[in-house]
């Protein structure tokens, strides 16, 4: 009972030295390198050990929303107030891979929903407010619920498109399963620049995925993780 008391003043002082601001809210659109079939290192690990079998990240794109609230107020004011922020991030992405070796190409290509819902970032203010500069970092959740596979051989006519969630043969003896995990977790990392009264936003958003994606039953020479890097602007309402 006293460890419980103890928990709930604990609670309430924190709330009180880290109270929230009013939420401020933002929607961008990023676009930049995206990739289900291994961290960047992977990729070029891959790239190098054999010439005749490489793979390259999808152009991916991602439409986001987020909610901004102030953790703990100081420092100069300006039209954002600058100091500790809580940050919800949420957006419907895009991801994938193309794989090409000796006479076959296969790619790879899916929508996610996205959801980073413990973001924990800093605010600064230049100018006398006119310039603002957010760094911001935390996990994140994702769930890919629609994507295609497509496998191709050239001079013989194959070309097969299948869906994530179809099963498919990974060994001899006919077993199947999914080669396709559709939930991750990961960390990501970015910055922002607020410009324009601070009303418009741009940043860069870096992503690294610790659940395999991509299961090495089904590809050569990956973990399959997702790894983004993606560009961002945005307006602040």
């Amino acid at each position: 009972m006293k460890k419980l008391f103890t928990f709930i003043v604990l609670s309430m002082l924190s709330l009180n030295v880290f109270s929230l601001s009013k939420a401020e809210f933002g929607i961008d659109l990023g676009a930049g390198i995206v990739t289900n079939f291994g961290s960047s290192s992977d990729l070029v690990a891959l790239k190098l050990k054999d010439e005749e079998l490489f793979t390259k990240p999808n152009f991916g794109w991602r439409l986001g929303f987020e909610a901004t609230w102030g953790l703990k107020s100081i420092g100069k004011e300006g039209p954002i107030e600058p100091g500790a922020k809580w940050i919800l991030q949420a957006g419907i992405s895009t991801r994938g891979y193309h794989y090409k070796g000796s006479g076959f190409k296969q790619s790879l290509h899916t929508f996610d929903i996205q959801v980073a819902p413990f973001l924990f970032g800093w605010h600064f203010n230049f100018g006398d407010g006119r310039v603002g500069l957010r760094p911001h970092t935390g996990p994140y959740a994702s769930f890919d619920f629609v994507g295609l596979t497509r496998y191709k051989e050239d001079g013989n006519g194959i070309d097969e498109k299948t869906s994530i969630w179809e099963k498919e043969e990974y060994n001899d003896k006919g077993d199947e399963k999914r080669p396709h995990q559709f939930f991750d977790v990961g960390w990501q990392e970015g910055v922002d620049v607020y410009l324009a009264g601070q009303r418009l936003y741009l940043g860069v958003l870096v992503q690294e995925g610790f659940m395999q994606m991509t299961k090495s039953d089904f590809r050569v020479g990956s973990s399959g993780t997702h790894f983004g890097f993606l560009v961002r602007v945005g307006y602040r309402f």
